[in-house]
This record gives C-alpha cells, structure tokens and sequence, in this order.
C-alpha cells in the first residue's frame, strides 16, 4: 500500500510546527550552532544581521555592507552571481567566497544562499574552509616539494649518466642472479670489441677466453661478500690480460656487480714513475707500504697495509689523509711528520695501525723522504709487531721477578707500587715532550691530559725546569 501525500508530509508539517514554536531567538541560536556563518540579507543585499560561531573577527563589522563590498577583489562576481541566482530561483550555491580580514590571510567561506519572500530577503548559510584551505596549501608545498626533488634527482642521474658514458674507463653492471652484463658504457664495449647496447643480456665470464671463465664467476661470487674482487685476466680476441675490479652494491633491491677495468700501464703509471722490479717489491712485501704527497695525503698503498686496516677498495684509501689510518692522535702523526722534514728519515717509531671497523694494531715505522716529478713526498714501511709484543708480555713478567722480588721488605706494598707508577710516569712525560720538542699542548694530547694536569705531573717531578719543592 502506498503512502498518501499527507502522509509524506506529515512529519514536514510537524517540523515547521516546531520551529514557529521554538521562537526566533532560538531559532537563531540553532542557526548558529548548525553552521559557522549565518547573513541575513534584505531585498537589496545590504548585510542586516551576522550570527558567527566562535571568534571570526570581521564579520561582525558586516552590518550596513552590501555583500559583494565584503568580499575580496577575486571573488565580488562570484558574490553577485550567488545573489541573482537566489533571488531568480530561491536557492543558491554552494560557492566559494573569500573575505579579506584582518593579517595577511582571507576567510574562505562556502556559502548556499535561500530567498525568503518575494521581495528578495534572504539568508546566506556559510561553512568555514580555513582548514580545508590549510590543508590545500600544505599539499601544494609537499606536491611542489616532490616535484623540486623530483628534478634534483633527475638532473643528478643525467649528471652520472654523462659522466658513465663519458669516462675512458671500461665500466659494466653485471646482475649478481644472473651473471648478465645490464649495462655497459662505450669504453667497455670497445674493449670487448662489441657495441655497448649489445653487451647487455650477455653472460660476463663468457667474455673472457674460455679457461678464465671458472676464475671470473669465482671472484664475481666473491666480490658479493662485501669485499672489492681483483682478476688479472684478458678478454676474448685481446692480446694482454687487464686487471678487472669487482665491487658489490644493491639497488631497487637488486644485487648488482660494479666492474671496472683498468690497463696495467695505466696503472703503473699511477705509480708515480717507480719502475717495475720495485713496484713488484713494494706490492709483494708483507710489511705495509704507503707512499703520500709532502702533506701526508696517501698517494699509493699495497696490499700488506690494506689486510691491517681491514676490508677496504684501494681507492677509499687513496687520496685520504695518512693520519686517518695511522697513529693514536692527529697530534702523534704530526710529530712523525715534522721528523721526518727535519732528519730526513725516521726509524722504529712505535705507533698503531687503525682499521675501518675500530681496531688497532700494533706498528712500528720507518720513515723517507722521497721526491720525484710530482714533487716532495713521504715513503714510509709498516710493520706488524703485534705478536712480538704479546710474545715480550708474556715472558716480561718472569724476567723481572728477581727484581721486584730483591725490593720485598724494603717497603710496604702499596709504596713499591706507588714508586713504580710514579716512575712510569715521569718517563712518559718526558719521552711525550722529547717528541713533541717540548711542546706541551701537542705532550698533553698526546698523552690524553689536559694541559693543567700536565703541568701539575711536571711540577711533582721536577720536569723541564719546574721543581716540585
């Protein structure tokens, strides 16, 4: 059974009814909580009354305004088109309207406009959008953002793609999966004797002579530990062999290989001019050899100071400061530096050795000056004397124990001790500021002091001038 249309209308009826009975003041305070903005507008659009939720600022002064000389200069159309359209139809909207206030920012306002008699009265009912607009904004700072970085990102891998083309260098990425060259620049597709777009998909052991391949995918596998792979082998058709460095990196989650080749006369070349016999010593000695320019910065290192200071690539090394990897304190590197300018050499020098992960180790150095056609430098030899000192503590101890046993009795033990330390103590100072040639800021770091309580040790023992009485 369907519904009349009295039934329909029924519970409209009762509303209305409801509403004459509430009275216009609570009429108004509904209006009010309903909706943050509420106008009555007469017939010729003057603003008559303003009921606005919460602290709005302007809107109060609106009375006795028309409308559209309320709203800003980009908006006073849309303002009047509302206004019409209401009065034609007898509802309108919504539109967005902005209101300048007081400060820098306008009150956007939605507005839907309703004609209440024929002579063109009207009530605008109004939703705030300052937060919504806030919200809008901040979008658009994120979105330009995004775009801002966007481009950064794109001008630096057309940066690094020029710079890939461009080297003379032969450099592929190979797929650790798979074994397939993804990418390679023309330097390694002259090398190979290909075009570099059909290097790509290509199996990379297959591109040496077929007894090399099983060493290739061995150090290829190797390299995928962390550690950078060198081979020494020659690609298919060529006549030498040519060194070839393995360097694992991820990217989009994918393990890839960095293969790099470099001719062995260009590498000798980086050498500075030492001929081949002493290269080959220099290379092959157990003890670590390094050469720097006149300012300790490490021109070449072998393989023997790469094992001290842990898993490394030659080229993280090289071109890095010497006091980076050698010395307890920048101040104990200087000392050996200014040594060697002043003697020309410098033998024994005990010091340590730090690795990348922290660790250190036990040295002792010898020390030249050397010059060649790049200029003054420093050639210095490494060696490991770790085991020799934990071979001397171990057999330390027993060889004093006849004399420390001769001082029992002669004191109590807390003095013996206390002696000992003192002249432990005193022989550091010394030997810091011997180092040091008696500069004692450069002594106290040196030491670890500060430089106060190192005055005060050199005035208990009667250092450098200082008396302790």
């Amino acid at each position: 059974m369907k519904s009349s249309s009295t039934d329909k209308d029924l519970p409209f009826v009762t509303f209305r009814k409801m509403v004459e009975a509430l009275g216009s003041a609570a009429v108004s305070e509904l209006l009010g909580r309903a909706t943050d903005l509420v106008l009555a507008l007469d017939a010729e659009g003057v603003v008559r009354d303003v009921i606005a939720k919460g602290e709005r600022g302007d809107p109060a002064s609106w009375p006795g305004r028309q409308f559209e000389a309320t709203s800003s200069v980009e908006t006073t159309r849309k303002a009047a088109l509302l206004i019409a359209q209401a009065r034609a139809s007898g509802a309108a909207g919504p539109r967005h309207i902005n209101h300048p206030v007081r400060g820098d920012q306008d009150l956007p306002i939605s507005y839907s406009a309703h004609r209440i008699d024929d002579a063109g009265a009207m009530i605008l009912f109004g939703r705030d959008l300052t937060e919504m607009s806030g919200l809008q904004v901040r979008l658009l700072d994120v979105q330009r953002g995004m775009e801002q970085e966007y481009q950064r990102l794109r001008q630096m891998e057309a940066r690094y793609r020029l710079l890939f083309q461009s080297s003379a260098e032969a450099v592929a990425m190979v797929d650790v999966a798979s074994g397939k060259v993804t990418e390679a620049n023309p330097a390694a597709g002259e090398m190979f004797r290909r075009n570099a777009g059909r290097l790509a998909g290509a199996r990379f052991a297959k591109l040496f002579e077929s007894e090399d391949i099983a060493t290739v995918d061995t150090a290829l596998s190797a390299a995928v530990s962390g550690e950078p792979q060198k081979m020494l082998i020659r690609p298919l058709g060529a006549s030498d062999p040519v060194e070839f460095v393995a360097t694992a990196f991820r990217a989009d989650d994918e393990a890839l290989l960095l293969v790099r080749a470099t001719q062995p006369s260009r590498a000798e070349a980086d050498t500075r001019g030492v001929d081949g016999a002493l290269l080959r010593l220099m290379r092959d000695t157990p003890d670590g050899f390094v050469l720097t320019d006149g300012d300790g910065c490490i021109r070449w290192v072998n393989e023997a100071f790469l094992a001290m200071v842990g898993p490394v690539a030659p080229d993280r090394v090289s071109g890095g400061a010497l006091e980076d990897f050698l010395g307890r304190s920048g101040v104990e590197i200087g000392v050996l530096l200014d040594s060697i300018r002043s003697n020309r050499r410098v033998r024994q020098f005990s010091t340590v050795v730090r690795g990348v992960h922290g660790d250190s180790t036990a040295v002792e150095v010898s020390a030249t000056a050397v010059s060649g056609e790049h200029g003054a430098g420093f050639g210095f030899v490494i060696r490991n004397v770790a085991l020799r000192q934990m071979s001397a503590s171990k057999t330390g101890p027993e060889r004093n124990s006849e004399q420390l046993a001769a001082l029992v009795g002669t004191a109590p033990l807390k003095e013996l001790v206390r002696e000992s330390s003192d002249l432990i103590e005193k022989m550091c100072i010394e030997a810091a500021l011997v180092m040091t040639k008696d500069n004692r800021a450069a002594a106290a770091e040196l030491l670890g002091l500060s430089r106060q309580s190192l005055y005060s040790k050199m005035h208990r023992y009667g250092i450098g001038g200082l008396s302790g009485s």
